[in-house]
């Protein structure tokens, strides 16, 4: 007797993410550039890659401030940093998160979380700035599948703001830090 058994053919997760668009954006080594041209900041970019078993993408920025410096427009920080990450063509669509998380001074720290909300994203999950350490996550959810109801309806909000990807490639504003006198 013989045995038959049939494997379903279900797409891999995230294959039906938008990837490595042709035209628009930056490219994801054009984008570290930028935001490594920030005085006082030693940034690590990195995102775009294949998704996780979930299918989820983002992009994290790990910012290191200058103890010789300070921040002195988060705001501007964070709407550079995730509209940076929404305009890189090459590799996925930031379908989760766009992480940023900050390392300053103890005695100075920089609660990013609280710049992410002033200038208006949709944010759930941060660490504040206890002991010179804080971080938030931009959501950019779209489907329940991926996330809870909270995420996705911020995801929604916060791809509203930012529009089409990839988006438009975000000039780097002037004066985010400043030397400490």
């Amino acid at each position: 007797m013989t045995t038959l058994s049939l494997a379903a053919c279900t797409p891999a997760p995230g294959s039906e993410i938008p990837h490595d668009a042709k035209s628009g954006g930056q490219t994801l080594s054009e984008m570290q550039k930028a935001v490594r041209s920030i005085p006082g900041l030693d940034i690590d970019a990195d995102g775009g890659g294949r998704p996780n078993i979930k299918g989820n993408t983002g992009y994290a920025f790990d910012i290191k401030l200058d103890p010789a410096y300070e921040i002195v427009d988060g705001q501007a920080l964070v709407e550079f940093l995730a509209r940076s990450a929404w305009s890189v063509r090459d590799g996925y669509l930031p379908n989760a998160t766009i992480d940023i998380t900050v390392l300053s001074d103890k005695a100075r720290p920089f609660d990013v979380r609280a710049a992410a909300e002033q200038s208006g994203w949709a944010t759930h999950w941060a660490v504040t700035p206890d002991n010179g350490f804080s971080t938030v996550s931009i959501y950019t959810y779209a489907d329940a599948e991926q996330g809870s109801e909270t995420q996705v309806t911020q995801g929604k909000k916060n791809r509203a703001r930012l529009g089409p990807w990839p988006g438009a490639v975000p000039s780097i504003p002037d004066g985010i830090t400043a030397k400490i006198p």
